[in-house]
């Protein structure tokens, strides 16, 4: 129960309240509260709270149960949702409600359905117009909790990790799960990993990969149109092939279509680059082996410029064969 002096007097039939009262109240059922909890502390009814509420323009959410503290202790689950949230969650401050949103495609319905049951919420999963799934919960503590990781109000324009989740994979799995993208290259049956992000984001996530990947490195390019708030890199090849593996062996929880690439991709290992095409069977490849080895036989003798005028190709191309950047398969 509140302080006496908080407890509201009833005059005339009609509860009075203090301003402090009416600040506790309002604060109380934006930290997820619920008002007949609220009722209770105050010992009057949910209709009488409800009444404050709402003449103090406070939106009346529909109120669920939750897990306040799914994010107190940072499980491999709990690490792979801040991740997650990071890029397609969205937390808001709204009339002095803290609430937590997800909103992914009805084809990914299943799993908002998955952050339901971590968060452990009564609230149900709407679907709106046949085409968007999305689940909103209130909770004060919740809210705060995702901030010491980075999940904050409007993050995208200054997304970064924190609170030590940037050294986890579990973090990355589920960032990448929301704001990457996982593929095999037709025509050359390459793999590739493509993500997208705010700069800072970007770069803690690249150094985390160095720490597991021997030699690894990567450009950020800002993404087109000029926009420099966000950035994107691609890795494909081998370096792919690791951090696949990396991020997507033994684990419990994860995008299973993403997941479906992944395992298509780690199951196979560097076997898989035995389908990659190269040399003379790549798409794009204007040399033949026998003009590679001619070029290397020719070289210093004929220059890297006369070379190129010869063959057809720029010079980069020749200087790329010449220090065996590329066609390091012919000898």
């Amino acid at each position: 129960m509140v302080d006496q002096q908080h407890t509201p007097v009833k005059v005339k039939g009609k509860f009075v309240f203090s301003p402090e009262a009416i600040q506790m109240i309002c604060d109380m059922y934006g930290g997820g509260i619920g008002m007949d909890s609220i009722g209770s502390e105050f010992g009057i009814s949910r209709k009488a709270i409800r009444h404050v509420l709402v003449q103090h323009g406070v939106k009346i959410l529909r109120w669920s149960s939750v897990d306040h503290t799914a994010f107190d202790v940072l499980t491999p689950t709990a690490l792979y949702w801040i991740g997650f949230l990071i890029a397609d969650g969205c937390v808001r401050v709204v009339n002095n409600s803290y609430t937590i949103s997800m909103s992914l495609s009805i084809k990914d319905k299943d799993h908002v359905a998955k952050f339901k049951a971590f968060v452990k919420t009564s609230n149900v999963v709407s679907l709106s117009n046949n085409c968007v799934a999305s689940l909103t919960v209130v909770s004060e503590h919740m809210f705060k909790r995702l901030c010491e990781f980075g999940v904050v109000p409007n993050k995208s324009t200054y997304e970064k990790a924190g609170g030590g989740v940037e050294l986890n994979r579990h973090f990355w799995r589920g960032w990448v799960d929301g704001d990457g993208c996982l593929s095999i290259r037709k025509n050359d049956n390459r793999p590739f990993l493509s993500l997208c992000g705010s700069y800072d984001l970007m770069t803690q996530f690249h150094e985390f990969v160095k720490t597991m990947v021997h030699g690894y490195k990567v450009k950020l390019h800002p993404t087109p149109g000029g926009n420099k708030r966000f950035y994107q890199s691609h890795v494909s090849g081998k370096q792919a092939i690791q951090i696949i593996k990396i991020l997507y062996s033994d684990c419990d929880v994860y995008l299973p279509r993403k997941m479906r690439i992944a395992n298509s991709i780690i199951s196979n290992g560097d076997g898989f680059m035995k389908g990659y095409r190269i040399g003379e069977s790549a798409t794009n490849s204007k040399l033949s082996e026998t003009q590679v080895k001619e070029i290397r036989r020719l070289y210093p003798s004929i220059s890297m410029s006369k070379l190129a005028k010869r063959f057809n190709v720029c010079l980069v191309v020749v200087w790329r064969i010449i220090h065996r950047k590329t066609w390091k398969h012919v000898s």
